[in-house]
């Protein structure tokens, strides 16, 4: 599943015809409807009837439409931003980050930094922790917003000072049970493991250190392993599937819109830290050492839950 796919998706639903979708798209209608079927054999379940009037969606269609319109209309969002800070005289900053941050606070920030008067076009690349290691050992990237166990930190403070660079604690966050609306959990405000032995777990297939273990808790048999984080928020936010993932991702857009809810997880867990790597203050120009703080404050705000409730755009008003 890509964005590709959930265009397609969403073409089919505005049109109720694979021919008459397909045209817009100019692909052939056999490859339309392939690329349906496999979106729906990946999901588990049926987005469309199918009959000689055309297509009319299933009530986990209706859900997934809802969801597909939430997230194109960021991605087209985050794209004219991009569109408005493409200018000459930017200085391209370019940043590797971790899917929890990516997928919650980073969009969010970029919008509210995307101004002309901004000298600074951040430029930000998804990757797991692993690979941002080895991105910045191979010094492919200066900046990095990185993550590790509570209590793991000196090597990855090591490996900074060894190449260079600066070593910034972020924050401490716990982690959080998420569930779609077609779990029976989803009105709850805390669950046990125990509470969710009988549903299907989302587990990110990668990259096992610096995250929560799932399979500490849950057979291997019911959890579902994704290698992308926005899919895996997909798939719970239309099933009965749960995640247990870092509380940052309350700010991520299926949160905002009530698709995906939050639980506290009462079990006992070694809490994630976040860290920015970053030049040091004398290697790097006035403005980078500005908006790199405006990031550190942003971040600091959007892990504070007092702030949250007045709103997380207004803490740094």
């Amino acid at each position: 599943m890509n964005f590709t796919h959930l265009i397609y998706f969403q073409k089919a639903v505005q049109y109720g015809s694979i021919h008459k979708a397909a045209r817009e798209l100019f692909i052939t209608p056999s490859g339309l409807s392939m690329a349906l079927n496999n979106l729906e054999k990946e999901l588990g379940y049926l987005l469309f009837v199918r009959s000689k009037k055309g297509l009319s969606l299933t009530p986990e269609g209706e859900d997934f439409a809802s969801d597909v319109d939430i997230i194109l209309g960021m991605q087209n969002k985050w794209s004219e931003v991009g569109k408005r800070i493409r200018m000459p005289d930017k200085i391209a900053l370019k940043i590797a980050v971790i899917p929890a941050v990516y997928n919650s606070v980073l969009g969010p920030f970029v919008a509210e930094n995307a101004t002309l008067e901004n000298p600074i076009h951040i430029v930000a690349h998804e990757h797991t922790c692993a690979e941002i290691n080895q991105a910045l050992m191979n010094r492919q990237m200066r900046y990095a917003i990185t993550s590790f166990n509570k209590g793991d930190d000196k090597s990855l403070a090591i490996m900074a000072d060894n190449l260079g660079l600066d070593f910034v604690f972020l924050a401490e966050d716990s982690y959080s049970v998420y569930v779609g609306k077609a779990s029976p959990l989803y009105h709850e405000t805390m669950c046990h493991a125990k509470d969710l032995v009988n549903w299907t777990g989302a587990s990110m297939g990668h990259d096992s250190i610096n995250q929560f273990d799932s399979q500490r808790f849950f057979d291997q048999k019911h959890l579902l392993f994704f290698h992308n984080q926005s899919f895996l928020l997909q798939k719970v936010a239309t099933s009965t599937c749960f995640a247990i993932l870092p509380s940052l991702l309350r700010h991520n857009p299926l949160c905002k819109s009530g698709a995906l809810h939050r639980l506290t997880f009462s079990e006992a867990v070694t809490p994630v830290c976040y860290a920015l790597i970053r030049p040091t203050k004398d290697n790097i120009t006035s403005q980078e050492n500005t908006f790199m703080q405006a990031l550190i404050d942003y971040f600091s705000c959007a892990m504070d839950d007092e702030l949250e409730e007045e709103g997380l755009f207004k803490c740094l008003s």
